[in-house]
């Protein structure tokens, strides 16, 4: 028999954003960039009103690197900086992930599964004081 697939990348932001939209759910809008001109590109096609962005690394933990960005230099100000660093866990980032900011409460879900059966261990609500 064929070997089994790889497991999903659990800290690639992308693929989780794009994994809940193929399943229906509502999802981010957002795009990996690899060169400042695609980021300059997807901002112009996408005209955010109110300009609030968030420009991160694809794969990372925490709020390594993560920015809200208000207007196109501080976008670009984020992008410089994270595009080709290495971040907190120690890969290289390539690309810039670029996502729409969404407001309201964040929350994390902790969960293990083993053999098909998923556990909730954990249900945290982020508090994010200025």
């Amino acid at each position: 028999p064929p070997p089994p697939p790889p497991p999903p990348p659990r800290r690639n932001k992308y693929i989780m954003g794009e994994t809940i939209r193929k399943a229906g759910v509502r999802a981010v809008k957002q795009r990996i960039c690899e060169t400042w001109s695609d980021a300059e590109a997807f901002l112009n096609d996408w005209n955010p009103n109110p300009y609030k962005v968030i420009v991160k690394p694809n794969q990372s933990a925490g709020s390594d690197d993560v920015f809200l960005c208000n207007d196109i230099s501080s976008v670009k100000k984020g992008f410089d900086k994270i595009n080709g660093a290495i971040n907190g866990l120690g890969i290289i980032n390539e690309g810039v992930l670029l996502q729409e900011f969404l407001s309201g409460k964040e929350y994390v879900v902790d969960s293990v599964s083993r053999d098909g059966v998923h556990k909730v261990t954990a249900i945290w609500e982020y508090d994010k004081r200025e």
